[in-house]
């Protein structure tokens, strides 16, 4: 191990730690916001938008209630404490939880999460899951915020924090020495969000009008639902999801050609059976119209993704933080 190299280990406090608990907050905040948003889609194609409200509340005090009961579990499991490891180098960074329990729990929050639709708690187990072990180049860092008080220093990139370091009271002068030695502020580093969200908006609203389909090109709210979550996860994550974006896309076409073939009876004594198509009003006629139109564009944007056109967000903060920027 090179010799200006600095490695350590502590326990982290959990509980007690305002990093730590803003972090949680922002997930059991956010993650109601967007099954809330999912839900007003859905029941705006249906036609019940109405009911949304009580539904909203019951999510956000579900979310509220299990954020207290998430803050004892930490006493109760973690005893306010995870023990972690850091390591700083000439290149970059590392931060592990080397905690066993970490793992365990973050599973058992995730499954017991979905299992009782609490997209607060499941949310919650991912970040865990997720936040295990960072790593990156010095390079990657846009920014820098040093808690002397606290003794904690957060890695910045050019919109989010990508890893915080623990420092122990022994080591605290010689991490931040080594962190300003190596790292310049640069307030001019990407900033993705501004472009997420406009592709974010964009294809939501190619998808949309799979929510406000009907005969005789009948969609299932399922298809529609599985359309629009992948597509905003193509636009977040990796591109691989694209593939699922083009295999629902098939799916729902192929429930609007069998929908629109189906043969009815006709109502009057006598007369030949027909397909549904052709009693389609200029209406239906316009929303199947739309409804292809959102297609082409979700696939453009899901193809461009997956040539690599288009970099989803946090894909491009791993490569940045591997590549060093």
């Amino acid at each position: 191990m090179a010799a200006t190299d600095i490695h350590w280990e502590c326990d982290v406090p959990i509980v007690t730690n305002p990093l730590v608990m803003r972090q949680l907050a922002f997930v059991f905040g956010l993650a109601p916001l967007l099954v809330v948003a999912l839900l007003a889609i859905c029941l705006w194609g249906q036609g019940e938008l109405g009911a949304l409200l009580p539904i909203a509340g019951f999510i956000a005090a579900s979310s509220a209630g299990l954020f207290p009961l998430g803050v004892l579990a930490s006493f109760a499991i973690y005893r306010n404490r995870m023990h972690s490891h850091f390591k700083l180098t000439d290149e970059g960074f590392e931060a592990e939880v080397i905690d066993g329990r970490a793992r365990s729990v973050g599973w058992l929050t995730f499954l017991i999460g979905l299992l009782a639709s609490k997209p607060g708690a499941a949310g919650t187990g991912l970040l865990a899951l997720s936040s295990n072990r960072r790593t990156g180049k010095w390079k990657a860092v846009a920014h820098t915020r040093f808690h002397d008080a606290r003794r904690i220093v957060e890695l910045r990139n050019g919109w989010r924090t990508i890893a915080v370091l623990f420092c122990v009271p022994d080591n605290y002068a010689d991490v931040k020495a080594h962190i300003q030695a190596r790292v310049r502020s640069n307030g001019k580093r990407r900033h993705p969000l501004g472009r997420a969200l406009l592709w974010t908006m964009l294809v939501t609203l190619a998808a949309l009008p799979t929510f406000k389909s009907g005969p005789p090109f009948d969609i299932s709210l399922l298809a529609a639902m599985i359309l629009l979550c992948f597509s905003v996860a193509t636009v977040w994550f990796v591109p691989p999801l694209g593939y699922v974006v083009i295999g629902v896309g098939i799916w729902i076409m192929a429930e609007m050609l069998l929908s629109a073939f189906e043969i009815r009876d006709s109502m009057f004594t006598g007369e030949r059976r027909f397909p549904a198509y052709q009693i389609a009003s200029g209406d239906d006629w316009a929303r199947l119209v739309l409804t292809l139109a959102g297609f082409a564009f979700l696939y453009w944007f899901t193809w461009r993704t997956l040539r690599g056109k288009y970099t989803p967000v946090l894909l491009g903060d791993e490569i940045e933080m591997d590549d060093g920027g």
